[in-house]
């Protein structure tokens, strides 16, 4: 029997090819809806750190730190609700802040050896750090922010 014929026995199943098919599906839309999140964040990020800057002379580090707190609230009500779709209890946001402070400094451990033991540019060097990140986020926020509760 091939993967897309159906067990007599289980007629009214769909083919284990449909249901791989859907799982993929609705795993590349979730990684969708949590790259469409993470960009918002990033820009609610930018924003309000140059508004820090610039509209209250904020110094820098601490304009981005401003961003980083106000982004970082975005991208938990966003993932919560439209990524995960789950619930934003204090138990997720716990867990959510705990990934994201994990990835952030491992993302940037990495960015500084890579900088320092490789040749490469660093745009390049920037580049592999934030993708190390975004994919850590997504898997720490899917296998422990917000569960299986995924709708």
């Amino acid at each position: 029997m091939t993967a897309v014929e159906l067990n007599a026995s289980e007629s009214m199943h769909m083919p284990t090819t449909t249901v791989a098919r859907s799982s993929e599906g609705h795993a590349a839309w979730r990684v969708l809806r949590f790259g469409l999140v993470g960009l918002s964040a990033t820009g609610v990020h930018f924003v309000v750190a140059l508004m820090a800057l610039r509209g209250l002379a904020v110094p820098p580090a601490l304009a981005n730190a401003l961003g980083f707190s106000v982004a970082l609230t975005v991208s938990f009500i966003g993932h919560a609700s439209y990524t995960f779709r789950a619930s934003a209890t204090v138990a997720a946001a716990s867990r959510f802040l705990a990934v994201s402070l994990a990835t952030v400094t491992l993302g940037s451990g990495l960015v500084a050896w890579l900088a320092h033991h490789t040749p490469w540019p660093g745009v390049w060097v920037l580049a592999i750090g934030a993708l190390f990140s975004a994919g850590a986020n997504f898997i720490g926020h899917s296998l422990w922010s917000f569960g299986h509760r995924h709708r």
